[in-house]
């Protein structure tokens, strides 16, 4: 009773696997939905303070205070034109279409994670195994490891956590750095609140940049979650026979040399039989008939005690 229900019981490796994949769905299938929305929310705004700003709002109503986004700052960064569309395009690759295409990279690997696991199933049973089942397994599984590398390079084309910062300087430095531009007693008499001060530029991050903060992680753990998901995977999942010719058993240290038959197949073993009869029966007159009745159809490599074969010993690979 207790070694059947020892047997039930799942080993910790196997529930940290499962727990490893159900957070990787769940964090993939909201990492698209959730960077989409970062980055076309209002993160960002700017507000000018000063007696330039005040009286031209008052005499011409101009509005100085702007609400941004990451894809309209994107977009404010290239409307001078020239060498600003460069900026414009460096700064939009690291602030949204890397973390974009990454998150639809780790969505696509999780869904072809189902199509690989059915065709797998069915190839290990030989009555559902056919060629376009093989063909389709082996294409389903290259592009799902091929989206593993990309994921990975696209993580230095994701510069949130650099901006976060860079938003937290400029928030902090901004102020003090445009109050000093152009100072009058007559910007005080417009703006009394502000003093001498005739223009005062702020960029704030508002409370909605936790949602980068939060897309940003999303996007992290998913992303170590796929790469560990996938190591583990070659480490402890056999490789299917498709009928290509599997690796050979290689021999570990510590394990005891194998008291079995040549792994080697029928045709070498033969060979390797028949010229050691072959050298016996020269030395008692060339005959070879002597030898027939010891070894038979049977190969054994001279770890067994099999004779003095010279040809097609058993292979064993130290590593």
């Amino acid at each position: 009773l207790s070694g059947s229900s020892a047997m039930s019981i799942p080993s910790p490796t196997t529930n940290c696997h499962l727990l490893k994949q159900a957070l990787l769905i769940s964090l993939s299938v909201s990492s698209l939905p959730l960077v989409c929305y970062a980055v076309t929310l209002p993160t960002m705004e700017r507000l000018v303070y000063g007696g330039g700003p005040t009286l031209l709002h008052e005499v011409l109503g101009m509005i100085w205070e702007k609400d941004y986004s990451l894809i309209s700052l994107v977009k404010t960064t290239g409307d001078a034109g020239g060498m600003d569309t460069f900026l414009m395009m460096t700064f939009g690759l690291f602030a949204v279409v890397g973390p974009v295409i990454r998150s639809i990279c780790i969505i696509l690997h999780v869904l072809l994670g189902l199509p690989v696991a059915v065709l797998a199933d069915c190839i290990e049973q030989p009555r559902k195994r056919t060629t376009v089942r093989t063909v389709l397994y082996r294409l389903t599984v290259a592009i799902r490891s091929s989206l593993l590398p990309v994921i990975d390079a696209l993580g230095a084309f994701c510069c949130w956590e650099v901006l976060i910062v860079a938003l937290l300087m400029i928030q902090l430095e901004m102020p003090s750095i445009t109050d000093t531009i152009y100072q009058d007693d007559r910007c005080e008499q417009a703006d009394p609140e502000h003093g001498r001060t005739c223009i005062e530029v702020q960029f704030n991050a508002t409370d909605n940049i936790l949602v980068v903060g939060i897309a940003w992680v999303v996007l992290i753990v998913s992303s170590g979650l796929a790469m560990d998901l996938a190591v583990d995977a070659e480490e402890h999942e056999p490789s299917l026979n498709l009928g290509g010719g599997g690796e050979k058993k290689r021999y570990e240290f510590g394990q005891p040399i194998p008291q079995r038959r040549s792994n080697l197949n029928r045709d070498r073993a033969w060979i390797g039989s028949s010229s050691g009869r072959n050298g016996r029966g020269g030395d008692n007159g060339g005959d070879g008939t002597d030898g027939d009745d010891g070894d038979g159809d049977e190969y054994f490599s001279p770890l067994q005690g099999g004779g003095g074969q010279e040809n097609g010993l058993e292979e064993i690979v130290f590593v």
